[in-house]
């Protein structure tokens, strides 16, 4: 109770600094010893001790009635007041309607800098997937609007690519990061609706300039494909060709940046390593026998574009990772990659199928288009999102779901990646015999190794920062 008493007086001190009226540019410097009190009030209180109604007092600052500086002030403190290990206060945040309204105002605010503030106080209710699950439905634009944000923070190519005709409603980087982080925060089920605006905004700003906006949205690139993982969803984002561009763009910086240069662009390089590996899993996972030449030309453009800038080599990457085996065995990987995804492009046989599938198709569609009206794009998105896909838990060969009672075998090469299993040693030698197959295997095994190895250097990586 005392601790929240402290709180409380902090909260009345500074209230009584922001209503009064300062010399242009000094507000913050007559602020900076009454949040610095509040701060030291909020350590001495204990995270899980409620503020009450003083949470309130910042209310009229956040709604502009001192002016962007006092709300800009305001909101950092609420965001103080938001940093902790406990839901208490976000919880007090989403009870109190008043201040709920007026944090809500100042994310739609087109000042940046107060926009900045108010997207980092969201960010830390959003932590807790509780508050999260309670204050999204009261604001249900609210992700739409942090997918928007970050767009905002795209360069020209990075729109382009990723398909956007969005004009940049802003160009801080710092509203990009926060924004990227808050929706990183936010459980995978809560945002599964604004996924494909959330995948054009990560994948523009991989042309950004690597930094701090470069880790943000390879981690968001990343966490959208493994959240969905195996839908229709997490392939079409696996298979654009405006994600391996926008790997190729971000590794051709990290490549060109100076060694001395700080670790923001070797982290931009780790998590982009990350990111073509969970993009290669879930290709691996849902394309199917009849799909290998599509998937051998999608995993070539995966690997061509780390290996192509020579980013394993760079003094900075090699320095960030720890190991120069790990980075040797990654290159290697990746070329062994290249050239099975190579030879499974070149093989005549393979070409002659794709050809006889795709004129099959193109029939089958204008019959489908007569026989039925086309569903809705929305519902193609609704569906995209939701339904999983990959091999049937059956036979590749005959179809069986078991073999005499037990369970079916696995190909020895790639069933951990593709799912493909076998009836009985036949099957699997008719299957193998299948030259599209042959390829298939081959890929996932190079493939099987480069997963290998990024888990390890993520696994170094992980140990480092506990040793410091």
């Amino acid at each position: 109770m005392e601790g929240s008493m402290m709180v409380a007086a902090a909260l009345h001190a500074l209230a009584a600094v922001l209503r009064k009226r300062h010399p242009a540019g000094q507000t913050e410097a007559r602020t900076a010893p009454v949040q610095a009190a509040l701060r030291r009030a909020l350590d001495d209180a204990g995270e899980a001790a409620p503020i009450g109604a003083a949470l309130e007092l910042l209310v009229p600052f956040m709604r502009g009635a001192k002016g962007p500086a006092a709300a800009r002030l305001a909101l950092q403190a609420l965001a103080d007041i938001l940093e902790t290990e406990s839901p208490v206060r976000a919880r007090e945040v989403l009870q109190s309607p008043q201040l709920l309204a007026a944090l809500t105002a100042c994310l739609r605010s087109s000042n940046p800098d107060t926009a900045v503030e108010a997207t980092l106080a969201l960010s830390r209710i959003l932590y807790y997937e509780e508050c999260a699950g309670e204050y999204l439905p009261s604001d249900p634009d609210a992700v739409e609007l942090l997918a928007e944000r970050m767009l905002g923070g795209s360069p020209r190519e990075g729109l382009q690519a990723a398909g956007c005709s969005v004009s940049s409603p802003h160009t801080s980087m710092a509203l990009v990061q926060e924004a990227s982080c808050a929706v990183v925060n936010i459980s995978a089920r809560l945002v599964i609706g604004a996924a494909p605006r959330l995948e054009d905004a990560a994948i523009a700003l991989l042309w950004a300039s690597p930094g701090a906006a470069a880790n943000g949205t390879t981690l968001l690139a990343r966490w959208l494909i493994v959240e969905r993982g195996r839908t229709r969803g997490g392939r079409r984002l696996a298979e654009r060709g405006a994600l391996a561009a926008g790997l190729a763009e971000l590794f051709k910086r990290v490549a060109a940046a100076l060694s001395d240069c700080n670790g923001d662009w070797a982290d931009a390089a780790m998590r982009g390593f990350g990111l073509a590996g969970a993009a290669v899993q879930v290709l691996l996972a849902t394309y199917g026998d009849g799909e290998v030449r599509q998937l051998a030309a999608l995993l070539k453009a995966l690997s061509s574009a780390v290996l192509a800038p020579r980013v394993l080599r760079a003094e900075h990457v090699l320095r960030a990772m720890r190991s120069t085996e790990v980075a040797e065995g990654i290159e290697s990987a990746l070329q062994k990659v290249s050239d099975a995804a190579e030879r499974a492009l070149e093989c005549q046989w393979l070409q002659r199928r794709e050809q006889q599938q795709q004129e099959g198709q193109q029939q089958q569609g204008r019959q489908q288009q007569r026989q039925q009206q086309q569903p809705t794009a929305a519902a193609v998105q609704a569906e995209d999102e939701l339904v999983c896909i990959g091999r049937s838990q059956a036979c590749a060969v005959c179809s069986k779901t078991c073999a005499d009672g037990a369970t079916l075998r696995g190909c020895r090469g790639c069933s951990h990646l593709t799912g493909v299993r076998y009836c009985s040693q036949a099957c699997c030698e008719a299957h193998w015999a299948k030259r599209r197959h042959r390829r298939l295997c081959e890929m996932a095994q190079s493939c099987s190794d480069l997963l290998r190895l990024i888990h390890r250097m993520r696994s170094i990586q992980v140990e480092g920062e506990k040793t410091g």
